[in-house]
C-alpha cells in the first residue's frame, strides 16, 4: 500500500510538472505572438505615414496623428496586441520633418521587459524625411 501511494503521489507530480511547463510554454508564446505583432504592424504605420508624405509632402500633424491614415493609407487605425493605440509624434531635426512610432507595451511605461518591452521606430529606416 506504500509503495502504492509513492507511486500515485509521484505519478501525480509529474502531472503537475508536465502541465506547468506546458502552460508556460504557451504563455511564452504568447508573448512573442504579441510583440512579432505589433512590430509588423508598427513596420506597416510606418509604410502608411511615408505614403502619406509622398502624396502631401508634409507628414501628419501632432494633433491627428496616425487616426489620418485611414481609410486611405491604412483600412483602419488599430489598437496594439494590448488595446491601446498606437503613439506617433512629428518633430524637426535640423528642419527635417521626422517622426516616431511606437507602443509602451503590455504596461503602458516607458521601458519594461518581454511583453512589457517598448516598441520604436523612427521615420524612413530610422531617417528624417
Amino acid at each position: 500500500m506504500l509503495r502504492f501511494t509513492y507511486g500515485l503521489i509521484s505519478g501525480i507530480l509529474i502531472c503537475a510538472i508536465a502541465y506547468a511547463a506546458f502552460n508556460f510554454r504557451i504563455y511564452i508564446d504568447e508573448s512573442d505572438r504579441k510583440a512579432q505583432q505589433a512590430e509588423f504592424t508598427i513596420s506597416s504605420i510606418n509604410k502608411a505615414v511615408e505614403r502619406f508624405f509622398n502624396d502631401n509632402g508634409m507628414l501628419p500633424s501632432n494633433n491627428v496623428g496616425i487616426k489620418v491614415l485611414s481609410p486611405k493609407y491604412v483600412d483602419y487605425v488599430i489598437s496594439d496586441p494590448w488595446g491601446n493605440e498606437y503613439l506617433y509624434a512629428e518633430f524637426k531635426i535640423n528642419g527635417k520633418s521626422c517622426y516616431v512610432v511606437w507602443s509602451y507595451g503590455s504596461d503602458l511605461k516607458p521601458g519594461g521587459e518581454n511583453e512589457a518591452a517598448d516598441m520604436f521606430m523612427f521615420g524612413k529606416n530610422g531617417n528624417c524625411l
